[in-house]
């Protein structure tokens, strides 16, 4: 078997040993709601992280980390928007998208005053689109609650293949 096959059958049976819910809301994510959200452990550097998909109305859960496909270098700019960086010569080639196809989800989490990490989708994006506004977000689109993530001290954000079987690391400001 290559070494990615075995990456990936060890990701996949990791994610069930782990198990994730299959619900969604689109409301303000109280701590109980938080708690029945999709939700998709990572290991990073600084450990496992939660990552709670409350909005955008998209289940990024079951989501497992490509590899090949990474980013870094995320900067918030106040309310108009993020940027980040791609790592190396990684794109979503890997994921058979053209530079310029706009057909991954971009996926934005604040992280709340007991550590949990809550967002999800907030618009499209390609290897080419490194920026993205909030328009979306502040506009309230699939229930976000533009003033719980702008008080946030911290955020993070990924990238979702079309098919929301694959992501990007997870990276943070």
């Amino acid at each position: 078997m290559s070494d990615k096959l075995v990456r990936f059958l060890a990701l996949s049976v990791l994610a069930v040993a782990i198990g994730t819910s299959c619900e969604d809301s689109h409301d303000s994510p109280s701590e109980d709601v938080v708690n029945q959200q999709q939700q998709h452990y990572d290991a990073t550097s600084t450990g496992r992280v939660k990552l709670n998909y409350a909005y955008g109305g998209f289940k990024g859960g079951n989501a497992v980390e490509d590899p090949d496909v990474k980013i870094s270098g995320l900067k918030i700019n106040g309310r108009s928007g993020m940027s980040y960086s791609w790592v190396g010569g990684s794109s979503l080639r890997f994921w058979r998208l053209s530079d310029e196809q706009a057909d991954a989800l971009a996926c934005i989490f604040y992280q709340d005053a007991n550590g949990n990490w809550i967002g999800g989708k907030f618009d499209w994006i390609s290897t080419y689109r490194r920026t993205r506004d909030f328009n979306n977000l502040n506009s309230g689109y699939g229930g976000w609650k533009p003033e719980l993530f702008y008080a946030a001290k911290k955020h993070g954000f990924c990238i979702v293949s079309p098919d929301g079987r694959k992501r990007s690391n997870f990276i943070t400001d």
